[in-house]
């Protein structure tokens, strides 16, 4: 999955409220246990959500969030859980990283991977729904454009089981 935006921001500033957006949502569900890992690559700048959407209750429930933006950030939030990582915009530039989603029993693990090795960065409980949850993969990017450079941000699903 590519997106390809103007080579410029909208007025030359910051690509709050503009730029390209798009997401999707997966057509098939994942009942009970989860993992799956995403690629992102950015030459752009912008904010891009991945995570789980949950069937029982109709809203991401387990997500990440990366900011390319100047204000660089990498967000995790499962519920009521949420922790930012801020950061220098270079390590996630135009660079493939590798971004985890495991849900196993009651608890969410959130690794990050951006070609030092896979890192445990976060570990959280599971948002709770009665009857067990199914989830839907989603992936969203807004406010895509870009400053300098190539214009291309880029995403791929590497892989995805769940029961």
């Amino acid at each position: 999955f590519r997106i390809q935006a103007p080579n410029e921001c909208p007025g030359g500033g910051s690509p709050s409220n503009s730029g390209v957006s798009v997401g999707f949502q997966s057509h098939q569900s994942f009942v009970g246990n989860v993992d799956v890992s995403f690629q992102l690559n950015h030459g752009g700048y912008g904010r891009t959500s991945l995570g789980l959407w949950s069937v029982n209750q109709n809203q991401r429930v387990v997500g990440v969030d990366l900011d390319t933006d100047d204000t660089a950030y990498l967000s995790f939030s499962s519920g009521a859980f949420s922790t930012q990582y801020q950061y220098s915009s270079a390590p996630y530039m135009n660079k493939w990283i590798t971004l985890r989603i495991q849900v196993v029993g009651n608890q969410v693990n959130f690794y990050a991977d951006n070609g030092s090795g896979q890192q445990l960065l976060q570990t959280w409980p599971v948002p709770a729904s009665s009857p067990p949850d199914a989830y839907f993969l989603f992936f969203g990017s807004g406010s895509v454009c870009w400053k300098s450079g190539a214009n291309d941000t880029s995403f791929r699903l590497v892989t995805a089981t769940g029961q």
